[in-house]
């Protein structure tokens, strides 16, 4: 499951975010090692998930990417709000010099979801374009 993990989108997302603070001493493989040491009971929600579909082994629950993010010495406003109004939260962080990350879901499915690092409004977007729901934003200040 560790190496499935270490190339989701949710260790990948945190690397990039250190990286954009030029902290690059850990990769994806070791952000995913400490969110899978921390994962406590959601571990098992990940395994019992993969057991009906693969994918779930790269599951990283936004809970986990709070804790991880905030070990690695970020500060992390979480919002959660409207799709229209987390796309002007976007764009306020982005005018204000932060950098976030964003978990979003694809319209037409209710099992596709992202984290997706973020300097502008179109790397935000640039998964899933105009198909893309905002669910959470990770505002990040380090």
């Amino acid at each position: 499951m560790a190496n499935i993990h270490a190339n989701a989108c949710g260790p990948i997302a945190i690397e990039r975010a250190l990286e954009h603070y030029d902290y690059t001493d850990k990769t994806s493989a070791d952000i995913s090692k400490d969110i899978l040491k921390h994962g406590g009971l959601l571990n098992l929600v990940r395994t019992l998930a993969s057991l009906f579909n693969d994918d779930a082994n790269s599951i990283t629950f936004p809970e986990e990417m709070v804790s991880a993010l905030k070990r690695h010495g970020f500060e992390v406003e979480v919002t959660q709000s409207t799709h229209k109004d987390l796309e002007k939260i976007i764009k306020d962080a982005i005018d204000d010099n932060k950098v976030g990350i964003v978990l979003i879901r694809k319209k037409t499915s209710d099992f596709d979801y992202h984290y997706q690092f973020f300097q502008t409004l179109e790397e935000a977007k640039s998964i899933y374009g105009d198909a893309a729901i905002y669910i959470q934003i990770y505002i990040l200040n380090r």
